[in-house]
């Protein structure tokens, strides 16, 4: 665990972090979201004929016959009323920043649009194969991969279910996935996509346990300045610190600015932890 992602410190730092809004990939996502539900509702993008959901939708034949492929992709920027898009909006806006903050921008947002056409793609091809294939419009495939992913860093993380009633996130997770799965397997017909939302978690979960991180498999390396830097408003005082840890520092903080914190090895987190405890205790001094 690193600097970053320690209690004390995430409680130091998090206020600002939210306020500022310090995630791009994160507030792109909902305007999007939210443009397209703009044009959803007021009716007025009208192509070929077709209005803008029935363009976006995803419909299995017009994807595996007609070949439509976008469709998986786009029918998880649209919903199916306001309460679909807000539920949707508040969790990403809830957990995107946090995966953002540790991946980083481009990561987390091939991550969330791989876990987008993922999820579409599982619901698409079952119901096809099923012969049951309503459209399916909404994000909630890939923000439920967002949210697990984080519940598998912080399981632990209070949350409000229903905004009354404190659970740890692990046990919110499991009771909306435990939900998914009967309406998956339960009697009677529901619009809703659960296999979506269960494709999304499996997702997540390989995503985390495999390092499926797309930097890591295509090898992108980019180079930055070096940073003295452990949080947005908080800068790193190495008075102190020997010469050879504040290097380390220095090759450990580039490497997060680079890759992100998932990148880091044991050995580099472990010297993350040990200098951060240092500042912290100057800090109280």
């Amino acid at each position: 665990m690193g600097i970053y992602d320690r209690d004390y410190y995430r409680h130091e730092t998090a206020d600002s972090l939210w306020i500022t809004g310090k995630a791009p990939a994160t507030f792109v996502l909902i305007l999007v979201n939210v443009g397209v539900f703009l044009g959803q509702s007021f009716g007025g993008w009208d192509i070929g004929g077709f209005d803008l959901t029935q363009l976006l939708a995803l419909v299995p034949q017009e994807v595996f016959e007609r070949l439509q492929f976008w469709r998986l992709l786009t029918a998880t920027f649209c919903h199916a009323g306001i309460s679909h898009l807000l539920f949707n909006m508040l969790f990403l806006w809830w957990f995107g920043r946090e995966i953002e903050k540790i991946y980083g921008s481009p990561e987390f947002l091939a991550y969330y649009l791989i876990s987008a056409v993922f999820s579409s793609f599982v619901w698409g091809m079952v119901a096809w194969f099923a012969g049951n294939s309503p459209p399916m419009v909404g994000a909630s495939g890939a923000v439920t991969a967002v949210t697990v992913l984080y519940a598998l860093y912080y399981p632990r993380q209070p949350f409000l279910l229903y905004g009354i009633l404190p659970v740890e996130l692990r046990w919110m997770v499991l009771i909306y996935l435990a939900v998914d799965a009967y309406g998956l397997i339960g009697p009677g017909y529901s619009p809703v996509a659960h296999l979506a939302h269960l494709a999304g978690a499996g997702y997540a979960a390989i995503y985390k346990y495999a390092d499926l991180r797309i930097a890591r498999l295509i090898g992108v390396r980019r180079s930055h300045p070096r940073l003295r830097v452990v949080a947005p408003e908080v800068k790193l005082d190495t008075k102190g610190l020997d010469e050879g840890t504040e290097y380390q520092m220095d090759q450990i903080l580039e490497k997060i600015n680079r890759e992100g914190q998932a990148s880091l090895t044991p050995e580099e987190r472990d010297v993350l932890v040990r200098v951060s405890r240092q500042l912290r205790d100057r800090r109280r001094q």
